[in-house]
This record gives structure tokens, sequence and C-alpha cells, in this order.
């Protein structure tokens, strides 16, 4: 009967977190996607970084970066 009771508090407990961060998440994305609008609009530098892993026989595992530039104006 307790452990009955226990797993249904964990998993109310589980529900709810869960619902929480996702709540959080959609609207991280909504004020990220908000922001880059409005740089674009206002005719902003933009930048992508990229990494990338590669492999070569002679360097073996190495990771490669750059980035990309954009302006929307």
């Amino acid at each position: 009967m307790i452990k009955t009771g226990i797993i249904i508090v964990i998993s109310a407990f589980a529900l709810l977190t869960l619902s929480a961060q996702d709540k959080d998440t959609t609207t991280k994305r909504e004020i990220r996607k908000a922001k880059k609008a409005r740089k674009m609009k206002q005719g902003k530098l933009l930048f992508t970084p990229l990494a990338r892993p590669a492999y070569t026989p002679e360097m073996y595992f190495i990771v490669a970066g750059g980035l990309i530039l954009y302006n929307q104006s």
C-alpha cells in the first residue's frame, strides 16, 4: 500500500517536471527567434558557428571549425 502511494507521488512529480520543462523550452525558442528577427530587421551582422569532427590517417581525429557570416540587408 505504501509502495503504491510512493510510486504515484514520484510519477506525478515526474509528469509535472516534464510539463514545466516543455513550456520553458518553447518560451526560450520563441525569445531566440524574436531576437534574431529583430537583429535581421536592424541589418546587423549575424554569424553561425560550425564545428565538425574529421579523421585523417596523418592527424587521426581532429575537430575543424569556422563561422558563417551573413547580413540580411
